[in-house]
């Protein structure tokens, strides 16, 4: 049968219900990866909230909880998603949002000072410094982590491009270099009619400006 992990000793004071599932690395006997692992800690009375009547972390208790418990890409791509939630991030309207994001990300670091000493909390400082609201799929953050790990200077995200009345937005990319890197998703090689026309004339409008276009895909992410 599967290898049972050992159970975690309570610690005194109130603890958030329910069990913590974080991927881990335990094998079966058969060689099937568990993915489960069960933790219990105290989470302070302004770190939980409720939502629709259930009782959870605060955005900032459970995006620290994932920066140092999950590991490394995973952390990054749901501690991106969780900025853009907790902000209401709009590339139109970045401004907008710069207060909650500040607020969110001191929240955040305080949680992760007050964890100091606990494994995982230095990497997760790194990583808190690095990620961005802007990030607007899973794909573009784990794009932008690998880029990141393999020395790539930090890139910026959602450059705004506008040309004979249309504005784009790319992926992310270097403004001073004049390249862009683009997450192709399945969804785009199915394009067809009016929709992979305008897909194309946009590519060709880039590269007339002096865009050179780097394209990463799910299989790319797989092997970095």
């Amino acid at each position: 049968g599967p290898v049972r992990p050992r159970p975690a000793r309570r610690r005194a004071g109130r603890v958030a219900p329910g069990p913590r599932r974080v991927p881990g690395g335990c094998q079966s006997r058969r060689g099937r990866e568990v993915r489960l692992r069960r933790r219990r800690r105290r989470v302070p009375d302004d770190q939980r909230t409720t939502r629709m009547g259930i009782p959870i972390t605060t955005i900032a208790r459970t995006l620290a909880d994932c920066l140092v418990d999950l590991p490394g890409p995973d952390a990054f791509v749901v501690g991106d998603a969780l900025l853009r939630t907790g902000c209401q991030y709009d590339r139109r309207r970045p401004e907008r949002s710069r207060f909650p994001l500040e607020a969110l990300l001191e929240d955040t670091a305080e949680i992760l000072r007050a964890m100091a000493g606990r494994r995982g909390v230095a990497r997760a400082r790194k990583l808190l410094s690095l990620l961005s609201p802007a990030s607007e799929s899973p794909g573009e953050s784990l794009t932008r982590y690998w880029l990141l790990r393999l020395g790539a200077p930090e890139p910026q995200l959602q450059i705004r491009v506008d040309d004979r009345g249309e504005t784009w937005y790319l992926d992310l990319g270097w403004l001073v270099a004049m390249v862009e890197v683009e997450y192709d998703g399945e969804g785009k090689y199915a394009l067809s009619g009016d929709a992979l026309f305008r897909e194309k004339q946009r590519q060709d409008r880039l590269a007339a400006l002096g865009w050179r276009t780097l394209r990463v895909t799910k299989r790319d992410l797989k092997n970095p």
